[in-house]
């Protein structure tokens, strides 16, 4: 039975219970037994615009439900959208494969763009208006008391709370009638239409704009009496400052980007950033607003904002082309291209993620040549912390890891081409010295660790370490570590036995190395799924983790060692390291402020 015939079928609290995976008892404590005080923590963010925008966020137990309920009603919409001939392409917010970019797409390139912005968004959807829906809607018409729950769940002081899971899958349902009435007036009009939330945009490329939609006054422009009569009706109210005709030659922008001729983040913005990051990389500070910040993290949002605007809409180009080998060549081309010609915005997300990893790392950074060793490493130092101090901190009854584990994700593979594996390692020392000689703010506080298995992958990163490091390092060299530069170090697992070849996994008993998962035994050597045998991921993820309680990590000790011997060896090196010039810790005011006010068109 399909999710949505489902829950039409549900007719009492126990059904609806079931269907979100949740006991009746449980789902009663939550929604009916939990005082309203305390199921939310309430506070203000600010606004981009000015002024401040109320969060309600649900304590974890009730998200938890909202979650639930908000997977249950995406898996409807997706059937009822799947069952129509016509899909939706009205509505860019919450919905995958839609974004700003989408949305700001339908508007590229013409004579007229019209904004406005709903008031009170989620506040104007209140609790009788979500009941009625889930009751009257036909494609839900559900019993009286599982709309009524539904909205019980959802609401908070008899509105859509901003900050619940299931206020926007909420608010796209409840809208859509919106969407349908703005559409067949902008169709009637020869206008384009689209929504973002409560951002609703028209455009056109006629001489005149409809006055239907919007007239010419004194002051500007006012929306038509047709448009307002239209949002009103629906129990929708207008931002009236917000409202705004962009005609062409002017800075044409929707949902935040400009579109006057592509869709592209305002240039005034990609220079700002641009001047805060090398601000940053050269002083280690930005002025952002008038005031001075250190913070990598909110520098790194902005620029993986503009990152993504310019290179997602060459994914969703790609993906548009249905013949898939055409598609996986365009894809290839794409790859070599972006490495071999790197765009600006790639080249300054690309230093300022190198700053962030390797730089300035907040602990002392241990890089392992990929996603298993991390699990094992830190489930040996915590249960070997009381041996190895400088690794842990204890809070409480927790035990809290000094070090940091080098993370392979989307970012590293894309930006540092960083995947995992040996090859990748090498590509990374091979670039040192000259990726940190571009960085003129060098803080470097905590050593970088770079930690490989003793087999034959390491003899190509031997080869780099003696042509770029001077280093004379084999498979028979057993130091605890090597030095290789500035806060850059190498460590090699312990050699074992006459070949010297050795790997974490050696370091596990012989029966944990025998645990069988699901019938089948483990392979180290092998990196996929393979019959009768199981590789290092569903090792790491099915038997470490969840056994680390249990199992004796005292082989991991020696590799622990070594790390320590790291951190103890940087701390004297950085001891006797003499303090950088005041210039290259804290900027003057009027230099950073000249670097800002350079980036202003």
């Amino acid at each position: 039975m399909s999710s949505l015939h489902a829950l039409r079928a549900a007719t009492t609290r126990n059904d609806l219970a079931v269907l979100l995976g949740y006991k009746p008892s449980a789902l009663s404590f939550i929604v009916y037994l939990t005082p309203p005080t305390a199921k939310y923590t309430t506070f203000d963010i600010a606004k981009k615009g000015g002024g401040t925008r109320r969060i309600d966020a649900p304590t974890p137990r009730l998200k938890g439900l909202q979650k639930r309920l908000a997977d249950l009603l995406y898996e409807c919409l997706r059937e009822i959208e799947e069952s129509e001939p016509r899909k939706n392409k009205l509505s860019h917010a919450y919905r995958k494969q839609f974004s700003i970019i989408t949305n700001a797409k339908s508007h590229k390139s013409r004579r007229y763009v019209l904004n406005l912005d709903l008031e009170g968004f989620f506040p104007s959807l209140n609790f009788g208006r979500v009941r009625g829906f889930f009751l009257t809607n036909n494609h839900f018409k559900l019993a009286r008391p599982i709309a009524t729950l539904i909205a019980q769940i959802a609401c908070n002081n008899g509105t859509l709370p901003q900050g619940s899971p299931c206020s926007p899958i909420i608010s796209e349902l409840l809208t859509h009638f919106l969407d349908m009435r703005l559409v067949r007036l902008a169709g009637r009009n020869k206008c384009s239409y689209t929504r973002y939330a409560d951002d609703i945009t028209f455009s056109t490329n006629q001489k005149e704009f409809p006055e239907a939609l919007a007239v010419a006054v004194a002051e500007g422009w006012s929306l038509g009496d047709e448009l307002r009569s239209r949002i009103e009706d629906a129990g929708f109210s207008i931002n009236e400052s917000k409202t705004r005709m962009q005609v062409r030659g002017s800075c044409q922008t929707v949902t935040g980007l400009t579109v006057n001729e592509k869709v592209n983040v305002p240039q005034r913005y990609y220079k700002l950033a641009r001047a805060m990051t090398h601000s940053l990389l050269s002083t280690g500070s930005y002025l952002r607003d008038g005031i001075s910040e250190t913070s990598v993290q909110r520098l790194e949002g902005i620029l993986d904002y503009i990152y993504n605007i310019r290179e997602r809409q060459i994914d969703i180009a790609l993906s548009a082309e249905k013949d898939a080998a055409k598609r996986k060549k365009l894809l290839s081309d794409r790859v070599e291209h972006t490495n071999e010609y790197p765009s600006a915005i790639r080249k300054i997300y690309y230093r300022l993620v190198f700053f962030k990893h390797f730089v300035d790392p907040t602990k002392p950074l241990i890089i392992c040549e990929g996603p298993t060793d991390p699990v094992y490493l830190k489930s040996a130092i915590r249960r070997l912390a009381s041996a190895h101090p400088k690794l842990t901190s204890v809070r409480g009854s927790d035990i809290l890891l000094n070090v940091a584990f080098f993370k392979y994700s989307k970012q590293s593979r894309d930006l540092l081409q960083m995947r995992g594996g040996s090859g990748d390692l090498k590509y990374f020392l091979e670039g040192w010295k000259e990726e940190l000689a571009r960085h003129k703010h060098r803080p470097m506080k905590h050593p970088i660790i770079v930690l490989i298995d003793n087999d034959d992958g390491a003899k190509s990163i031997f080869g780099i370490l003696r042509g770029k490091f001077g280093q004379s390092i084999g498979l028979a060299t057993d130091l605890p570590f090597y030095h290789l530069d500035g806060p850059l170090y190498l460590v090699k697992t312990p050699t074992r036995g006459a070949d010297h070849k050795s790997c974490p996994e050696d370091f596990f008993e012989s029966h944990v190395l025998a645990t069988k998962v699901d019938g089948k035994i483990f392979n180290p050597d092998k990196e996929h799924d393979a019959p009768g045998e199981y590789g290092k991921v569903i090792f790491a993820e099915k038997v470490i983790r969840p056994l680390a309680g249990s199992i004796d990590f005292s082989g991991f000790e020696p590799l622990l060692a070594r790390i320590e011997a790291v951190i103890e060896d940087y701390s004297k090196r950085t001891a006797t390291r003499p303090p950088p010039p005041l210039a290259a810790v804290r900027p003057t005011a009027s230099r950073a402020k000249r670097a800002v006010v350079a980036a202003k068109p």
